[in-house]
C-alpha cells in the first residue's frame, strides 16, 4: 500500500480548495512501465507535490489493472490523497473508504494506520465525527508511533464533545426552559466549613449570611409556576448540612414541589449516621455529590482543609448504607482536576475503594475571577448555565453558578417573582439570541461547561 508519510498528510488543510486534478491520459512514452514502476512515479509526483500528474497516472493504474490487485487499490489510495489534499472530501472518503475495505488484512501496520488516518481526515471533514473518531481510533491503535493520529484523534474528540454541548444548548433554546429554569440553585446559609484552594467560599462577602425561612418559602412558592420537571438544589457557595433547616427545606421541597428532582453537593464532613437514615427518606433525590478532591490525606488536607479521617469514616457509612440497599441515590465523588496523574488515580481509588459509587473530574475554573487559581482553556461555545437561576442566601440572583461572589447579579428574588428575574429582558436576550460565550461578559473568561 502507498504510504506517503503521515507527516505530510497531516498538514493537510480540507477547506483549502484547490481546483479538480486534471485526468488527462498518461503516456509513458516508447518504454512500457510495470503497474508497480507506474506506481513508485505516481508517489514521486505526488512526494514533489505535482498532484495533477500523481491523480492521472494513479487514474490510469487503476482503470487499467484487475480491480481486485493491490496495486489497484495503492492506485486508488493515491487518487485519495490527491482528493484530499484538493479539499474534494467526498470523493477523497469514498476512494480512501474502499481502499481501507480491500486492505483490512494488510500485515503492514504502519500503513494501515497512515490510511486509516487520512480517511479520518475525510470523514471529519464531511462532519462525520463519530466515525471520523473511530478511524482515528484505528490508526493510532494500529501504530503506537503515529502521533499524528492520537493529536488528530484527540483534537476531534474535543470538538465532538463542544459541538454536542452546543447542541444540548440549541436544543435548550426551542423547548420550554426558554421561558423556565431548567436548574435553580438556593443558597439557604452562606457558609461552608472547608476553604479550598480553586473556590471563592473562603472570601466570600456575604458569608455567614442566612436567608430567612419565610423568603425561602416564598421562592419555593415562586418555583410551583414551573409546568415541567426541573433541577432543584439547596445550596450554592455553601456545605447546606451546616444550615440545621436543610430538612425542613428539603420537606418543603418534597411536598410543594412534585415536578423538581433534587440534588445535593456536599464534603460530606458534617455528615452523621442520622443525616445518612433521612437521606434515604428523600425519594426523589437525584443524585447526592460528594466534594472530595483528593484520595491522598495530606493533600486532602492541603486542599480542603478538613480532616480526612472524619470525610473517610462518613464516606464509608454512606457505601455500606448504599450496598445495602436502604440509600438508593446515585453518589458521585468528585475532584476539581488539574490534569495531573492525580486525576486518574483519584478515579481508580474510588472504583476500588467504593464500587457502589461514580467519579467525576470537574473542569478547573477561577470563578469568572474570583478564585486564584489557574483555569482551564476557555471553550468556543455557549453555556448551558443561561439557562438556570443562581440564588444567593441574601436573595440576590447572580449570572450563574461560576458567578461565586454575585458581583453580576440579574436581579434580586426579595421583591419580584423568580421568574420574573429569569425572563429579565436582557438575561433572556443571552440564551436567546448568544451564539458563543466568547462575545459576552462575563462568560468569555469562564471555562466552566
Amino acid at each position: 500500500m502507498v504510504s506517503t508519510g503521515s507527516q505530510t498528510l497531516a498538514s493537510i488543510t480540507p477547506g483549502e480548495q484547490q481546483d479538480s486534478p486534471k485526468t488527462q491520459a498518461y503516456t509513458p512514452g516508447t518504454t512500457s512501465l510495470s503497474s508497480e514502476q507506474a506506481l513508485r512515479t505516481a508517489i514521486q509526483h505526488l512526494q514533489q507535490g505535482d498532484h495533477n500528474a500523481a491523480f492521472a497516472l494513479a487514474k490510469t493504474i487503476f482503470e487499467q489493472i484487475d480491480p481486485g490487485h493491490p496495486h489497484a487499490w495503492e492506485a486508488r489510495y493515491i487518487m485519495g490523497i490527491v482528493l484530499l489534499h484538493s479539499g474534494h472530501m467526498k470523493e477523497a472518503e469514498t476512494h480512501l473508504a474502499s481502499v481501507r475495505h480491500h486492505a483490512a488484512k494488510d500485515s503492514n501496520h504502519t500503513k494501515q494506520s497512515d490510511l486509516a488516518n487520512n480517511h479520518g481526515l475525510a470523514l471529519r471533514a464531511l462532519g462525520r465525527i463519530g466515525e471520523a473518531v473511530a478511524a482515528f481510533h484505528m490508526a493510532a491503535r494500529l501504530d503506537q508511533n503515529n502521533k499524528i493520529a492520537l493529536t488528530n484523534l484527540t483534537h476531534t474528540t474535543q470538538n465532538w464533545e463542544h459541538a454536542s454541548y452546543q447542541l444540548s444548548l440549541e436544543q435548550s433554546r426551542l423547548g420550554s426552559f426558554m421561558d423556565f429554569p431548567a436548574h435553580v440553585h438556593l443558597e439557604t446559609f452562606a457558609h461552608c466549613n472547608a476553604a479550598c484552594e480553586f473556590c471563592p467560599s473562603p472570601v466570600l462577602t456575604r458569608k455567614g449570611t442566612k436567608m430567612p425561612m419565610a423568603l425561602i418559602e416564598k421562592v419555593i412558592e415562586d418555583l410551583t409556576a414551573i409546568p415541567l420537571s426541573f433541577q432543584l438544589s439547596p445550596f450554592k457557595v455553601n456545605e447546606p448540612f451546616l444550615d440545621k433547616r436543610i430538612w425542613d427545606v428539603l420537606d418543603l421541597c418534597q411536598r410543594k414541589l412534585p415536578q423538581a428532582h433534587l440534588t445535593l453537593t456536599s464534603n460530606a464532613s458534617p455528615l452523621t449516621p442520622q443525616s445518612i437514615e433521612k437521606l434515604s427518606a428523600i425519594p426523589r433525590l437525584k443524585y447526592f455529590w460528594i466534594s472530595v478532591n483528593h484520595h491522598d490525606p495530606e493533600r486532602y488536607q492541603d486542599i480542603m482543609k478538613l480532616p480526612f479521617a472524619r470525610t473517610l469514616s462518613n464516606l464509608e457509612n454512606l457505601h455500606a448504607a448504599s450496598q445495602k440497599g436502604t440509600l438508593k441515590t446515585r453518589i458521585v465523588l468528585s475532584r476539581v482536576g488539574d490534569g495531573s496523574a492525580d486525576d486518574e488515580n483519584f478515579e481508580s481509588w474510588v472504583k476500588t475503594r467504593f464500587p457502589n459509587f461514580e467519579s467525576a473530574i470537574f473542569t478547573r475554573g477561577d470563578w469568572l475571577g474570583q478564585a486564584e487559581t489557574e483555569s482551564a482553556a476557555v471553550p468556543n461555545v455557549g453555556c448551558l448555565r443561561w439557562f438556570e437561576l443562581s440564588i444567593t442566601a441574601t436573595g440576590t440572583v447572580a449570572h450563574c453558578c461560576m458567578d461565586g461572589q454575585a458581583q453580576f447579579p440579574i436581579g434580586d428574588i426579595t421583591d419580584r417573582h423568580v421568574l420574573d428575574v429569569y425572563n429579565d429582558p436582557e438575561y433572556r436576550r443571552l440564551r436567546e439570541k448568544t451564539l458563543t460565550r466568547s462575545t459576552v461578559s462575563p462568560c468569555a473568561s469562564c471555562a466552566f461547561f
